[in-house]
């Protein structure tokens, strides 16, 4: 009943039955992928050849009507071309803003070139890089469905942990058939099995990039007490792919509820518990760079070039405090900085202020020095 009431009411708005909103959409889609196959150098020789299925796909029309589109990319007038796109784009835009609704746009590139690179494989296919461990330097999780064959799994474990590269155990997950099916729609599209969610003899892997060897930055989460806020943080820090590992600090929050309230993204990232602020501590190197995220009159501005260089740093220690203390003095004492959000009179909600915080690292990983500044 729910869901026939949601998708009626989903016809009925103005997006749905005005043509103009309707019309601009689908050619600003148009569009879009004819600029593709125009960059891809797509013409009338490619009609053959069986390429125009995925074109076909994206246009949401038949494979004679691309083969038709091909024929006029070949012999259409560049200038021509761009003025109308410009045209259509502007036309979308306008129609947007007086709806005030976000349009549907493609999800971009994906945050692939990070600290992990996430697949799915068989499990003779970790049996096989077993047996070529050049790809099994990088392991450092798997994951397995409950219903997997367990002397199957303990076999391939015993392999792993007696090769050049073993596995600690808290880097293996078997996960109920829930889980499982959660995990998997974590998994870039791209390297998802399509049967893997009934079957039992696959698993999902998670290698560390060889581009991030030697690079740790590490989410602190000291003192937080609501499973809804733990658990976005944790799926904001494993989809950003910018943290090597999550430390929870005096914490009471169940790995069940972490995994709930992370849609299942926590099984994909190591997580280290400690039960106080001492251990925590204790743990840490001493010339580590520690940053918390901390209402404090010697806090950095969040927008600040200071803070962009800041958290550009690799070898980063970044500690969120909980929702009502915030952060220990005792830790407090050990950061060689501070950075708070600039807000009108309060604080905002710890998830959110972590989100803006992923904000800025992700700007300042993607520019160059000069760049930041400038």
């Amino acid at each position: 009943v729910f869901a026939s009431r949601l998708s009626c009411s989903n016809l009925h708005r103005p997006s749905m039955i005005d043509p103009s909103f309707h019309s601009s959409r689908k050619n600003l889609v148009r569009l879009n992928a004819v600029a593709r196959m125009r960059s891809d150098g797509v013409g009338p020789s490619d009609i053959i050849s069986g390429k125009l299925e995925e074109y076909a796909f994206e246009l949401n029309m038949p494979v004679e009507n691309v083969s038709d589109l091909c024929i006029e990319l070949a012999t259409e007038d560049p200038s021509v071309e761009a003025s109308r796109e410009h045209q259509n784009e502007s036309e979308f835009s306008g129609i947007i803003t007086s709806r005030t609704e976000t349009p549907y746009k493609s999800t971009g590139r994906l945050a692939l070139q990070g600290v992990y690179d996430v697949h799915m494989c068989s499990i003779q296919e970790l049996w096989e890089q077993v047996t070529y461990p050049a790809k099994l330097k990088y392991l450092v999780r798997v994951i397995f469905p409950r219903t997997a064959d367990a002397g199957q799994i303990d076999s391939l474990m015993a392999a792993i942990n007696s090769s050049r590269y073993p596995l600690s155990p808290s880097t293996v997950c078997m996960l109920p058939q829930s889980g499982w099916k959660g995990v998997i729609r974590n998994v870039p599209k791209t390297r998802r099995v399509s049967n893997a969610e009934e079957s039992s003899c696959f698993a999902v892997t998670v290698y560390s990039t060889p581009s991030s060897s030697g690079k740790r930055r590490i989410l602190v989460l000291l003192g937080l007490k609501y499973p809804g806020n733990v658990g976005t943080i944790i799926r904001s820090a494993v989809q950003s792919n910018l943290f090597s590992s999550v430390y929870l600090v005096d914490t009471n929050v169940s790995d069940e509820d972490i995994n709930w309230y992370s849609l299942q993204n926590a099984p994909l990232i190591e997580i280290i518990r400690f039960q106080s602020t001492e251990s925590f501590l204790q743990h840490i190197p001493v010339q580590s760079r520690m940053i918390a995220l901390e209402l404090s009159p010697r806090s950095l501005n969040l927008y600040s070039p200071e803070a962009f260089e800041l958290l550009h740093d690799k070898h980063l220690y970044l500690v969120v405090g909980a929702e009502d203390t915030g952060t220990p003095i005792n830790v407090l004492e050990r950061c060689q900085n501070l950075i708070e959000i600039p807000s009108m009179s309060a604080s905002v909600n710890v998830s959110c202020a972590f989100a803006s915080v992923l904000s800025i690292i992700n700007i300042a990983d993607r520019f160059s020095l000069s760049e930041r500044r400038n």
